[in-house]
């Protein structure tokens, strides 16, 4: 008896499977709606912003790179650096 139902249940489930994507594809042809849009106002509108906002970055990176290399060059001198702070610690405590 088993040997005759558990093909059967595979032969049904084949079956509703295909009929359940076939039901699926007629509805989503149904309710799908595709859109070409020509290139005007609202894409050049995105172009100028994503244009503006990597010119910011830019500017922003070239100021971090900038401070980046003089505190470089502080590094590169630490009796400089050294005597800088102290000087600015001396000067401090003379003003309190």
């Amino acid at each position: 008896m088993l040997k005759k139902f558990f093909p059967a249940v595979g032969i049904f489930a084949v079956l509703a499977w295909t009929a359940l994507g076939l039901f699926a594809w007629s509805q989503v042809k149904t309710k799908l709606r595709v859109v070409i849009q020509e290139e005007g106002a609202e894409a050049n509108q995105e172009v100028a912003l994503l244009e503006d906002r990597l010119n910011t970055l830019s500017a922003d990176l070239d100021t971090l790179v900038e401070a980046l290399g003089s505190n470089f060059q502080l590094l590169a001198k630490p009796a400089e650096v050294a005597e800088a702070l102290e000087h600015g610690v001396l000067h401090a405590r003379a003003a309190d």
